[in-house]
Formats: structure tokens, sequence, C-alpha cells
């Protein structure tokens, strides 16, 4: 474990800033990969309900509801 105590106070400041930047490029990229993750999602599920017959896509109104 770091033993910060030991650091002077500059390298704690730019130990912070540092991190602080490094959060904000992970947060991009995580918010990114997400986007693409559901974009992927979505192509996905249209292209499958693309390929169902029209049958599967109504309701079957033969059958009595309950």
């Amino acid at each position: 474990m770091t033993d910060f105590s030991t650091w002077s106070h500059a390298n704690l400041v730019k130990f912070a800033n540092d991190s602080t930047q490094e959060l904000l490029f992970l947060r991009n990229d995580l918010r990114v990969a997400i986007d693409a993750y559901r974009t992927l999602l979505k192509e996905t599920h249209e292209q499958n309900l693309q390929q169902l017959p029209v049958e599967q896509l109504q309701p079957n109104r033969s059958e009595p509801r309950q």
C-alpha cells in the first residue's frame, strides 16, 4: 500500500491532478463503449425482427383471450 504521508505536497498535487485526468478519460471511454453496445443491441434486435415472419410479429387473434 502506498504511504502518502511520505509524499511532498507538490507530488500529492500532481498525483491528484493526473488521477483526475485519468478518471475523466476512463469515464469517457466507458461512455463510448456503452453507447456502442446499445447501438449494437438495437441493430441486432432490428435485424432479428426483420427476419421473423409477419405472423409472429402480430398477435394471434384466433386464440381466446384470458
